[in-house]
């Protein structure tokens, strides 16, 4: 039933579209959680996954929230409402180029990756930051590249760091 569900939910022109303007901020805060948790599942089925990353609000909002909670107009103040923007952020990269490309040059000016690698030591986030940094790296090697060396040149040490992070966090 779920799977039906997630099939048929982007199919509703206007189930996106209210998604992002609860995420515009002029909503309350408290409601992004169940709309990050509703994009976090619509974003496991492939059809979905595109017409979510077509649509221009939303994961810009969910990177905002995700990787830079500092800032006084972020909403995610809440850890777990992260950690929920993390997880939707890696869902909509499995198998996506194109969302994968639409968060790096949307954190262009904002060194996503060394971001991501801060991260890392919190064992809060390690597996969303972990899948968002695979799924970045598995689909998008080509514009890595093109972005930014110095970035690029990161990935490896921060593939290294997630590896010995998730063995450290399974051992536990």
């Amino acid at each position: 039933i779920g799977a039906r569900f997630r099939q048929e939910l982007p199919k509703n022109p206007f189930l996106l579209n209210s998604l992002g303007r609860i995420m515009d901020g002029d909503c309350q805060p408290e409601l992004w959680a169940p709309v990050v948790d509703i994009i976090a599942a619509l974003a496991l089925e492939e059809a979905a996954r595109q017409e979510i990353g077509s649509t221009q609000s939303i994961v810009p909002k969910l990177m905002h929230a995700f990787v830079r909670p500092d800032d006084v107009n972020n909403p995610s103040n809440d850890r777990s409402l992260r950690k929920a923007a993390g997880e939707a952020l890696a869902n909509l990269t499995m198998k996506s180029t194109d969302n994968c490309w639409a968060i790096l040059l949307a954190e262009q000016g904002h060194n996503l990756i060394k971001k991501l690698i801060d991260m890392l030591d919190d064992e809060y986030y390690i597996c969303a930051v972990a899948n968002l940094l695979h799924n970045l790296c598995a689909n998008s090697r080509d514009k890595l590249m093109e972005i930014d060396l110095g970035e690029s040149v990161q990935l490896e040490s921060a593939l290294t760091k997630v590896r010995v992070s998730l063995d450290q966090s399974l051992l536990i």
